[in-house]
């Protein structure tokens, strides 16, 4: 008996809070003003339908979004999509910190991609604008001509020899270098 109390309790406040979650999402949230579709504000399963059930076709159905409801548009909970370069401007002005979010997707926890905090990413970037001052980039001018002749003899020995080559390494190998 008292599983049951347990279970139902359980059911009660999961459905309590979605209810709830629901409302703060579609009427309280910061981005409830911004137009889209209401499944895309309450959750972000509009997004996987769309990048994983029908694998990479969300971009596609964001510009059809964009023509039904016009050039600043919510397309997840917590995200906002902008098709006016104009507005730009407006949005990318000041030190503001990033979203944390889509940042863990890189992996590279510390790294200066990666820093959340404007701050701390100022900071951390400032570090390292020495070493792509012009005068640095172009005393190591002699390095990336060598591997562009290196990786321009990786390409024509194969295509002498009619074999196939695995760009993504090779790129990958080159930018590396």
């Amino acid at each position: 008996m008292a599983f049951l109390q347990v279970l139902t309790t359980s059911v009660v406040v999961a459905l309590l809070w979605v209810v709830i979650e629901s409302i703060r999402r579609l009427f309280f949230h910061p981005l409830s003003h911004i137009p889209g579709p209401r499944l895309a504000a309450l959750t972000w399963w509009y997004e996987f339908y769309y990048d994983v059930i029908l694998p990479g076709k969300y971009i596609f159905k964001i510009q059809e979004l964009h023509r039904e409801y016009g050039p600043i548009l919510r397309i997840t909970p917590d995200e906002i999509h902008i098709n006016d370069v104009g507005f730009l401007d407006t949005v990318y002005t000041g030190l503001r910190d990033k979203y944390e979010y889509p940042l863990r997707a890189l992996r590279v926890p510390g790294g200066v991609g990666t820093t959340a905090d404007a701050k701390l990413h100022k900071l951390r970037r400032e570090a390292l604008v020495p070493f792509f001052s012009k005068r640095n980039v172009l005393s190591l001018q002699h390095l990336v001509t060598e591997k562009v002749d290196q990786l321009s003899e990786i390409i024509v020995k194969h295509a002498r020899e009619a074999s196939p080559v695995n760009l993504s390494d090779i790129f990958f190998a080159f930018s590396n270098e």
